[in-house]
């Protein structure tokens, strides 16, 4: 498992903590579900020895809430040992699949012009309010954020969330989650109209300053596959391949 993995599971597991999100956990896999259907809606580190398939597919139609799809994510390798004809049978299926990438040191800064851009942390209820809406209209497409849920993960002290703004205008935001000296990146959104400027690079480079000057040793992220030369290009080296489930 690698440190991507790792602090993925983490990131979920801390999640789970939040007062407005369910969480369970046992021998055989765990799982995480906001409220009324609100993100997130996974199962993750599943393993049930024989007959896999036909358990996990009973998981996430137990786990579901009514009206919603629950996911299930796991390795490209361990995905490889499900038997697919027998996941075809039971109508589940792969839907996504992300890649996750490391970078250890700091990449060389290049002399970017920030053009008016502010680079800060976020911290108030309505920086919080905004960050929520860009990510449920730039990135969420099964299931949306709930209002007031950045703002609850911003008390626990592994995640801070950072954002680039234009005028006080939020225009990229992101999460990170730090644990064990190995911090990861999560919902990197850029509004609509600010894409393609070069904005993501410069504002990831801005969050990896601050994270090594902490004292990070790693940074980590799950790239879906059409940003990963964007993350390529910043110093991010590919590590393996998660795989995104969904039942039919």
């Amino acid at each position: 498992m690698n440190n991507s993995e790792k602090n993925l599971i983490g990131f979920y597991s801390a999640i789970g903590t939040l007062p407005s999100v369910k969480t369970e956990t046992t021998g055989q896999f765990s799982a995480v579900s906001g409220f009324n259907g609100y993100w997130p809606q996974l199962v993750y580190q599943f393993y049930f020895g024989n007959n896999t398939e036909k358990k996990l597919v009973r998981v996430l139609e137990e786990m579901a809430i009514p009206g919603f799809k629950m996911l299930a994510i796991c390795n490209l390798d361990d995905f490889g040992k499900l038997n697919q004809e027998k996941l075809r049978e039971v109508s589940v299926f792969p839907v996504e699949t992300w890649v996750t990438m490391e970078i250890s040191e700091l990449p060389a800064e290049e002399n970017s012009v920030n053009l008016g851009f502010e680079f800060r942390q976020l911290t108030t209820f309505s920086e919080f309010s905004e960050f929520t809406d860009l990510v449920n209209t730039g990135m969420m497409t099964t299931t949306k954020i709930a209002a007031g849920f950045f703002a609850e993960l911003a008390q626990n002290p592994h995640f801070e969330i950072f954002g680039l703004f234009a005028e006080n205008e939020l225009v990229s935001g992101m999460v990170t989650f730090t644990e064990n000296h190995i911090a990861g990146l999560y919902f990197i959104v850029t509004k609509e109209r600010f894409r393609g400027k070069g904005l993501a690079e410069i504002f990831i480079g801005k969050t990896l300053k601050l994270l090594f000057e902490k004292g990070t040793e790693s940074v980590v992220l799950q790239a879906v596959n059409k940003a990963v030369n964007l993350y390529s290009r910043i110093g991010f080296t590919a590590e393996g391949k998660l795989v995104i489930l969904m039942k039919y």
